[in-house]
């Protein structure tokens, strides 16, 4: 039910035109499927919104808005779960 309500709101937003709004939707999908993936959950995702197109989607909003410190906060998302993907394979 969370991911419906993801999706619904980057709809709207990316509608509206929101990037900097839409840049954070994305990050925080990424955290939630992230969070969900951490609990085992078995989680049938498209290409479009697997944790690292959201990841990627956000870091990329971010650079054309210019926001420096938001895209290092999300390349440090981005290595933590990296990481956290290679210790438990």
């Amino acid at each position: 039910v969370a991911f419906k309500f993801h999706t619904d709101a980057i709809q709207t937003l990316t509608e509206l035109g929101a990037r900097c709004d839409l840049a954070e939707a994305h990050l925080q999908f990424a955290l939630s499927l992230q969070a969900a993936q951490m609990r085992s959950q078995s989680i049938q995702m498209t290409a479009d919104i697997s944790m690292e197109s959201q990841i990627k989607q956000a870091k990329d909003l971010y650079l054309t808005l210019n926001a420096p410190t938001q895209v290092q906060r999300i390349q440090h998302l981005f290595q933590e779960t990296m990481q956290a993907k290679n210790s438990l394979t």
